[in-house]
């Protein structure tokens, strides 16, 4: 008994289906047909027109993102420059503590307004650089005055003990008899 009532609702639901179905085929087949192709031109014109708009914006999208990227390289060559020059100067510093000459002091003042110009001109132009480049140059010039301070705290001490150590010393070497053997020993 309960098979005949589920065949009746099956057949009922295609049939609703099927006169929906000839409502919109009617529907559309009362539009003459050059009605109907100018709809579908137009439909087709309008999802063209969606596309493309789709396309530009991706477009400007990716030419946004693209210039991100070339001054994102731009600005990590500065700072690969800014870091050979520290690390140089950096480097020069520490023979100079080592070995003090005024070579290498003049070497790395030219190095240090090589870092500076690096910082003034091409860091503050940039714009991802210069947010920082003040901070930079604030940090770096207190480091070279800290050099500078440095190598003249070490040339005193270097002076200093030239003139108070070694030369009394020397003089000194000087009064003491080298080699006068003691009277009454024998001389090989």
């Amino acid at each position: 008994m309960a098979l005949p009532r589920q065949d009746e609702a099956a057949e009922r639901r295609p049939s609703l289906a099927a006169r929906g179905r000839s409502r919109i085929v009617t529907l559309v087949r009362a539009v003459p047909i050059r009605w109907r192709i100018l709809s579908i031109a137009g439909l087709n014109s309008a999802v063209v027109v969606v596309l493309v708009a789709m396309i530009w914006n991706g477009s400007q999208v990716l030419g946004s993102a693209w210039d991100d990227v070339r001054q994102v390289r731009e600005s990590d060559k500065i700072l690969a420059v800014l870091e050979s020059e520290t690390g140089r100067l950096q480097n020069l510093i520490h023979r100079y503590i080592n070995q003090p000459s005024p070579e290498l002091f003049a070497e790395i003042l030219l190095l240090r307004e090589a870092v500076m110009g690096t910082l003034t001109t091409r860091a503050s132009t940039d714009p991802m650089l210069s947010g920082s480049v003040e901070e930079l140059e604030r940090v770096t010039e207190r480091f070279l005055n800290g050099f500078a301070s440095c190598a003249g705290v070490q040339a005193t001490i270097s002076k200093t003990y030239e003139d108070q150590v070694l030369t009394p010393a020397r003089d000194m070497a000087g009064f003491i008899p080298s080699s006068r053997a003691p009277p009454g020993t024998a001389t090989p």
